[in-house]
């Protein structure tokens, strides 16, 4: 709840100058004037004020007892009203930092990735189930052009076709597998990018419709916001709508780890854009875009734990280091983990069927 240190607001003295202004309305020494009442004020606590029940009225005066009640909630509501608005209108400080647009860019590079795991994952299943096809009508057409006039076939003939057969079980067998491989890799993959495109788009949308002093997408070359939405194309549209996964089948393995060493301490670009212009980057209740009534909503994470923001000014660090591993962000370790086995079952499978 926004107190007195952080609004300048004192909600008992408010509560006590409403009441004053009645004053002028009623004579000294009868109820409900102001010097009567004042004796009794205690300040009210905004945080408790649903532990104020409405008293009761008494014999010696309902219409003073009821009418005081009345009037603390309604000053101490008017009160909690103008704090709030004190509070949320105060200017950013310089933790308020924008970010520059490069991590946004790598980040939305491997969205595009991701999104092509679905093609990949469809291309992966046709590819073997036509195998499988493949293998079953030439066990068909070789015994159709082997079929015994004498009522046998050689032993080559029939070692064959037992071994076609062999091959389309196995394959059968594999291709249940496989599905579930592709599946899971197409699955985990449109959802590590669905939480790195939902993040771009608040984000830049916090930067499309602001003014040159507040946004939290800065250009990467100055110190200007970021003027539109090109260099995030593999998450948003040119109108910096969402950019959905399309249906299809591609044979070429994407690149989904490609930008894995971008945010290494070693390889980060400038990260930071100016103090005081974007609310997202910090969880500071005075400063921040999360603030509730209790406080510093502690740590935020963005784009599946890519970005982690605290009440501290943003930094460097506030991109995840994932030179080493995807530990730190989760969601892209089970997509990165799931395509590796898809492609690794599917190359197996490949290399066996080419052996005859």
């Amino acid at each position: 709840m926004p107190t007195e240190a952080t609004t300048g607001l004192n909600v008992h003295n408010f509560c006590l100058k409403k009441q004053s202004s009645r004053e002028k309305y009623q004579a000294p020494g009868t109820k409900g004037h102001v010097l009567d009442q004042q004796a009794s004020a205690q300040p009210v606590n905004p945080d408790r004020l649903a532990e104020y029940p409405r008293q009761k009225a008494t014999k010696s005066g309902p219409t003073e007892t009821m009418e005081k009640t009345s009037h603390q909630h309604g000053c101490t509501l008017a009160a909690a009203t103008a704090a709030i608005v004190l509070l949320t209108a105060q200017p950013s400080s310089a933790d308020s930092k924008a970010l520059k647009v490069t991590g946004f860019e790598k980040l939305c590079e491997t969205s595009t990735a991701l999104k092509a795991v679905t093609k990949f994952s469809a291309h992966k299943i046709i590819e073997w189930h036509t195998t499988v096809k493949t293998l079953e009508d030439l066990a068909a057409d070789l015994k159709a052009a082997t079929a015994p006039r004498n009522g046998t076939r050689s032993k080559q003939t029939v070692a064959l076709l037992l071994w076609l057969q062999k091959q389309s079980r196995a394959n059968t067998n594999e291709l249940a597998s496989l599905a579930k491989k592709a599946t899971f890799a197409a699955t985990a993959s449109a959802y590590a990018a669905g939480l790195f495109d939902q993040t771009t788009e608040i984000f830049y949308s916090a930067t499309k419709a602001s003014t040159s002093n507040s946004y939290c997408l800065e250009q990467e070359s100055n110190t200007n916001k970021l003027a539109a939405a090109t260099p995030l194309e593999g998450c948003l549209t040119a109108e910096g709508a969402l950019k959905l996964p399309t249906e299809g089948a591609d044979q070429t393995p994407p690149k989904v780890d490609k930008n894995k060493k971008a945010y290494s301490e070693a390889n980060r670009q400038s990260v930071l854009g100016q103090d005081s212009k974007c609310r997202l980057t910090t969880t500071d209740n005075t400063n921040g875009g999360y603030v509730h009534s209790h406080g510093n909503v502690g740590t935020v994470t963005w784009a599946g734990g890519y970005l982690t923001f605290t009440a501290g000014d943003a930094t460097a660090a506030a991109w995840a280091d994932t030179s080493e591993n995807y530990d730190k962000v989760p969601p892209m370790k089970a997509a990165s983990k799931a395509l590796a086995e898809l492609k690794e079952m599917a190359t197996a499978g490949n290399a066996d069927t080419k052996t005859c």
